[in-house]
């Protein structure tokens, strides 16, 4: 029966893991065909992610090249600029470079002139003196006042020239402030068109990582999608269609999810995979129907034995009621015959569980007052347990029976009551006593004994004591 109930569970156990396995292989189906759409989805995303960004490129590509010419453009008119300035620096320089000489001569001859004037106020104030000069040097101051005449157009002439030096130095100022600030501006463009060039290729990079990693998904994609194709073959020989057909559709993704978590948990927790369980559940299921028929069989039977052990088992207890009560009565008249008076009783420590209870002995034997059997002697003891067995013996007479010393620890006069009550149990069973007392030999109907008058020879010897008193007679 153990083994059968084991067998049923192990059964039972196969049977809710093959469930599970079949669970499993259709949730990894539909989990399949969800990854093989997502896959297609996100091949198509990526796609035309893919041709954005190489539209993009070839338009940054246009427009760095456009910016490029436009640079190299703006980088020869910033030249030339920049050698019309040199060119207008140069005459600036050699302009102001005359008028500083201009400037020195006028000084000098200013310096002449007020020479002439110091020695004409000196001459006049020497008149007296150098009357004999004057001619002379009137003639002189006619000569320098010419002198100063032309040197006065002459300075006339270079401020004239000076003015129109620097008003041809302002305008040069001005057309040189506007080609700075054309320059500024060509240079201002140029950094612009830099920082946009700089911003283009760095989005160009930016857009080439881009579409490096998307690439990279789609080659990832593309692995996953021809795995998971591979698997719904090797594993369960369908084709993409083939799944496609037999899908069904998850409302709760969330809740989906969860569920097979929880199963691949379960799964994880049965180990390995069997690919052949559902060959095998089919072997099992009939052998469960068998084993089941076996069971129910086996649990009638059971059923049916243990109403045979209940009714046994009221039985039992009746008939061990029964004995027990006449062992009990059979043991309080024995023990006051031996004992010559005294009292004593058996009884239940369990009166509910009789079959299972302890069994109490109280004696009291005559003249003494006990609590506890160990407060008797040895022969006492004896002599108890005596009184036991031939209260056993009257209840149910065994036909033969051998006593192996069991008066030994009895002292001359017990032996003597022991064996007088042993001869009236004869009348119903034959008794060989195995002893070494004599009271017990004396009243015995044939001794035997067994000498060895030779070393390792044994001799058996028999008497009869009815003939040896008639012998006697």
């Amino acid at each position: 029966s153990l083994a059968t109930e084991s067998e049923l569970r192990t059964l039972s156990e196969d049977k809710i893991r093959a469930e599970g396995e079949k669970k499993r292989l259709l949730m990894q189906i539909s989990d399949a065909e969800a990854a093989g759409s997502e896959a297609e989805t996100q091949r198509n995303i990526l796609n035309k992610a893919i041709a954005d960004a190489e539209s993009r490129v070839t338009d940054y590509e246009k427009l760095s090249a456009e910016r490029m010419k436009k640079k190299e453009t703006l980088l020869k008119e910033s030249d030339a600029v920049s050698a019309k300035i040199a060119a207008i620096g140069e005459k600036e320089s050699k302009n102001s470079s005359e008028l500083s000489a201009l400037a020195l001569s006028a000084a000098i001859v200013q310096k002449d002139i007020e020479a002439v004037e110091n020695a004409i106020s000196q001459l006049l104030e020497n008149r007296d003196q150098r009357e004999e000069k004057i001619s002379s040097l009137n003639e002189r101051k006619g000569t320098i006042l010419d002198k100063n005449s032309a040197l006065e157009a002459e300075i006339k002439t270079i401020e004239d020239e000076k003015l129109r030096l620097t008003e041809s130095s302002e305008e040069s100022k001005t057309e040189i402030s506007a080609l700075f600030a054309q320059r500024q501006d060509f240079e201002r463009k140029t950094t612009e068109e830099r920082t946009a060039q700089k911003n283009t290729v760095g989005r160009r990079e930016e857009a080439s990582v881009k579409l490096t990693k998307a690439r990279g998904r789609l080659d990832d994609m593309q692995k996953d999608y021809d795995r998971i194709i591979g698997q719904l073959w090797d594993e369960y020989e369908i084709t993409y269609s083939m799944a496609e057909e037999i899908a069904e559709e998850i409302s709760e993704p969330q809740k989906a999810q969860r569920r097979l978590n929880e199963l691949r948990s379960k799964i994880k927790a049965l180990g390995n995979v069997n690919l052949s369980a559902i060959e095998e559940f089919k072997e099992v299921s009939e052998r469960y129907e068998f084993m089941k028929t076996q069971i129910e069989d086996a649990e009638k039977s059971r059923d049916e034995l243990r109403s045979l052990i209940r009714n046994l088992t009221g039985q039992m207890r009746t008939i061990f009621l029964d004995r027990f009560t006449q062992i009990a009565g059979n043991f309080a008249v024995v023990f006051k015959e031996l004992f010559g008076g005294g009292e004593a009783k058996l009884s239940l420590t369990d009166p509910d569980n009789v079959l299972e209870s302890g069994i109490d002995i109280t004696v009291q034997p005559p003249g003494k007052i006990i609590n506890n059997l160990a407060s008797l002697s040895g022969g006492e003891q004896t002599f108890v347990a005596i009184a036991i067995y031939f209260a056993i013996l009257k209840v149910r007479p065994a036909p033969f029976c051998i006593l192996d010393e069991i008066e030994a620890a009895l002292d001359e006069a017990n032996v003597d009551r022991y064996a007088d009550y042993l001869l009236r149990l004869t009348e119903n069973t034959q008794f060989i006593a195995i002893t070494h007392r004599r009271g017990t030999m004396e009243h015995a109907d044939r001794l035997y004994g067994v000498t060895m008058q030779e070393e390792g020879v044994s001799k058996l010897l028999e008497l009869t004591l009815a003939e040896v008193e008639k012998i006697d007679r």
